[in-house]
C-alpha cells in the first residue's frame, strides 16, 4: 500500500469518527440488549460497532427488497399474462376466455366456474390457477390438463 493510500484511509477513518455521535434509543428490549452485548463481547467489538453493522445490514436488505419488489411488479406488467384476481365468485364461458389477448392467470378466487370450455382452450389460453378455494370445471375437461396448472387449489369439482 502506498503512502497516498494510507493517507486516504486515515482521512476516511477520521471522517467516519466525526460522523459518529452518541445516540440513545428508547424502547430496546432488555433481553435483546443483553444478547447484543454478549455477541459484541464474543466478537471483540463494541455494542455500537455491532449495532452499526446491524443497521447497515438491515438498510441494505430493505433496499434490496424494495428493488426486488419493483422489478417483480415491472416484470408482471410486462409479462404476457392477464391476471384475474381477488374475486369471491366468477363464472366464465370458454368463448369469454378466448377473447383475452394474453394467457390468463386466475388468482385468489373463492369459487371459479368454467363452462363450455375445451381442452385446447385451456391449453392455449390459461396459464394457471393459484389460490382458488373451489375450481368448478366441465366433466368433459381432462383433469390431466387442469392439474399441472394448479397451485394452492383447495377443491376441484367436475360439473
Amino acid at each position: 500500500m502506498s503512502e497516498n493510500d494510507e493517507n486516504k484511509n486515515d482521512k476516511n477513518e477520521d471522517e467516519n469518527k466525526k460522523e459518529e455521535k452518541s445516540v440513545s434509543i428508547k424502547g430496546v428490549r432488555k433481553d435483546l440488549y443483553r444478547r447484543i452485548n454478549a455477541l459484541a463481547k464474543e466478537m471483540g467489538q463494541t455494542i455500537g460497532e455491532v449495532t452499526n453493522d446491524a443497521y447497515r445490514l438491515l438498510s441494505s436488505t430493505m433496499d434490496g427488497a424494495v428493488n426486488i419488489s419493483k422489478n417483480f411488479v415491472e416484470g408482471a406488467r410486462n409479462s404476457n399474462l392477464q391476471i384475474i384476481a381477488n374475486i369471491d365468485e366468477l363464472t366464465l364461458k370458454g368463448e369469454e376466455i378466448k377473447e383475452f389477448s394474453r394467457k390468463v392467470s386466475f388468482r385468489n378466487i373463492k369459487v371459479l366456474t368454467l363452462t363450455d370450455i375445451d381442452d385446447q382452450t385451456v391449453e392455449s389460453k390459461i396459464h394457471g390457477f393459484v389460490d382458488i378455494d373451489e375450481l368448478r370445471i366441465p366433466k368433459e375437461l381432462k383433469k390431466s390438463i387442469i392439474l399441472p396448472k394448479c397451485s394452492f387449489v383447495s377443491k376441484i369439482v367436475q360439473v
